[in-house]
């Protein structure tokens, strides 16, 4: 007994001194290697000479990766042959399993070989968008409140990255799990942990020679595992009594017409019929889930903590904050208790563009079809082209960027309807500058606004 006692608190000793240790072990060595052996990736790169000389010209280049990797940089000319490559030569599948290692994070190559749930969100997205409108309506209210307040009188300074990571993910829960689970605190920061986790396997474990990712990937992910656990443990209750009700349904003949309306569900009814050995794997619908939730919050909380630093800093010289106002009002009107719909959300035009407002011109001179709609949806946020390519492109193209629109418009509207922003005056009006992360180009670490609930 004894023995057995001594066994297991060495383990769980070692495998906390390894989780902590190892990444930094493995970051070390990464930092040594980058420092003597190769350019600083991406920071250093001479991208404008790279432009000009090689992508520019039509010519492909080979450009030093994160630790052990190389970059293939093709050109525009290339984009129609590598669309119609066979997914045998060229494949999207292998490229993401490659970047993010999810043999690692989630134990299992299938969560990407086989994407089932990525193919409900493709099929069904454009029925769901009226529900996930009245959903958001609710859930940012609710997020807003509770994580920048209600207060009118004084101005309160937040950390804007954090801020937005947490009304990004309740946000997005209110479409995958629905309502009770998206207001659980224990459940949503334990789906941001693993999104976090996933991103550092992905950086140190891809960055690995390929003969240690056997050894260092298990590694890595052990707090990933940990928080996969709890994930599973908030899910499990909604998880059980579904299953029941699906079961009760099909003894019944027909199905409920109020049952729930969120991705989670749809992936209960889909495995009911399609994957009935995972239907009854709880771990291995939630590491579904866990992926889906990766896929709806990691680039879109960048892309509104970017796009709301973006509007505060150029708002003394292009008037941005009042512009966009003036759009919401002509589209909902000035009552905030206004509900968005699917609709409404569709005409929001100014929120697509950058460099304030060059699409958008072209777009309000566009001529208008019967029901007062721009004819130019080609220059939309979703739309994708080989010159526009933050969705891919063709049957590469992103099924959720339909999704991801309407989150990034109805969270900056309430935002700038509801409050007051502005810089701490230590940034004398602009916008701290972003960072390089490995491969990733990433909002400033720490950037604060001052915000005040407007009366």
């Amino acid at each position: 007994m004894g023995a057995s006692t001594f066994s297991q608190s060495f383990a769980e000793k070692y495998e906390a001194w390894a989780s902590v240790m190892l990444p930094a072990l493995v970051g070390c060595a990464l930092l040594i290697y980058q420092a003597f052996f190769a350019i600083k990736y991406p920071a250093n790169l001479p991208l404008a000479e790279i432009y000009e000389n090689y992508t520019k010209r039509g010519k492909t280049d080979l450009l030093p990766g994160l630790g052990f990797r190389h970059d293939i940089v093709l050109p525009q000319s290339t984009m129609r042959d590598i669309m119609a490559r066979p997914e045998k030569e060229l494949s999207h599948a292998d490229a993401v399993l490659e970047l993010v290692q999810l043999k690692y994070a989630l134990g299992h190559e299938k969560y990407k070989a086989d994407p089932w749930p990525c193919i409900l969100v493709k099929l069904d997205i454009n029925s769901k968008l009226e529900a996930v409108c009245d959903g958001m309506n609710e859930e940012l209210k609710y997020a807003f409140d509770k994580y920048i307040g209600c207060e009118t009188e004084s101005w309160k300074e937040v950390d804007l990255l954090e801020t937005i990571r947490m009304v990004m993910i309740a946000a997005a829960s209110r479409f995958t799990v629905g309502f009770p689970l998206c207001r659980n605190e224990a459940y949503l920061r334990a789906c941001w942990k693993v999104k976090d986790e996933i991103m550092m396997n992905g950086g140190l474990t891809g960055a690995t020679p390929r003969f240690l990712r056997p050894i260092i990937g298990p590694l890595i992910t052990m707090n990933l595992r940990r928080n996969i656990e709890q994930v599973n443990k908030q899910v499990e209750p909604i998880y059980r009594q579904r299953i029941q009700a699906l079961s009760q349904q099909n003894s019944a003949g027909k199905p409920d017409s109020e049952e729930p309306q969120d991705l989670f569900q749809q992936m209960l009814r889909y495995a009911q019929k399609e994957r009935p050995r995972e239907l009854h794997d709880l771990p291995s619908m939630s590491r579904r889930l866990c992926f889906a939730n990766f896929a709806a919050v990691h680039q879109t909380t960048l892309l509104v903590t970017n796009m709301i630093l973006n509007i505060v800093s150029s708002d003394s010289q292009y008037n941005t904050i009042s512009v966009l106002r003036d759009e919401v009002n002509d589209i909902i009107g000035p009552d905030s208790n206004t509900k968005w719909t699917k609709y409404k959300v569709a005409q929001i035009i100014k929120s697509d563009s950058y460099d304030p407002f060059r699409f958008s011109r072209v777009r309000e001179k566009a001529p208008r079809d019967g029901k007062g709609r721009s004819t130019t949806s080609n220059l939309s946020f979703v739309s994708t082209s080989p010159e526009h390519l933050p969705f891919g492109h063709g049957g590469y193209s992103c099924p959720g960027r339909f999704l991801v629109d309407f989150e990034v418009k109805m969270i900056v509207a309430y935002l700038l309807m509801n409050y007051d922003v502005e810089f701490p005056a230590k940034y004398n009006g602009r916008r701290p500058t972003n960072r390089w992360m490995a491969e990733a180009l990433m909002p400033p670490s720490g950037a604060r606004i001052r915000i005040k609930r407007r009366s």
